[in-house]
C-alpha cells in the first residue's frame, strides 16, 4: 500500500513506523486524534410545510448539542 501511494495511485492510512520505513518518496501527515466536530444543519424553503420526517429532524438537532472545547469559540 505505502509503494502505491508513494507513485501516487493513492492513498494509504498506516502506522506512522510503517510510513517512514526506508523506501520510495511520499509524503507522511500526522492524523489528529482529536475531535472531529462538524456544524449541521436544515434548510428547507419558507414558502412550504416540513414533511412529517423533516420535522422530526428539525426537533432532533434543535435538542441536540455536541460537546464543546473551552476557548473553541464554538456556541
Amino acid at each position: 500500500m505505502r509503494d502505491l501511494a508513494a507513485h501516487g495511485l493513492g492513498i494509504a492510512l498506516l502506522a506512522r513506523s510503517v510510513a517512514e520505513a526506508p523506501g520510495p518518496p511520499r509524503a507522511v501527515h500526522g492524523v489528529d486524534p482529536g475531535p472531529q466536530l462538524r456544524p449541521v444543519g436544515l434548510l428547507h424553503r419558507a414558502d412550504t410545510s416540513l414533511g412529517a420526517a423533516a420535522q422530526a429532524c428539525q426537533a432532533f438537532l434543535a435538542g441536540w448539542s455536541a460537546p464543546r472545547e473551552p476557548g473553541s469559540g464554538v456556541a
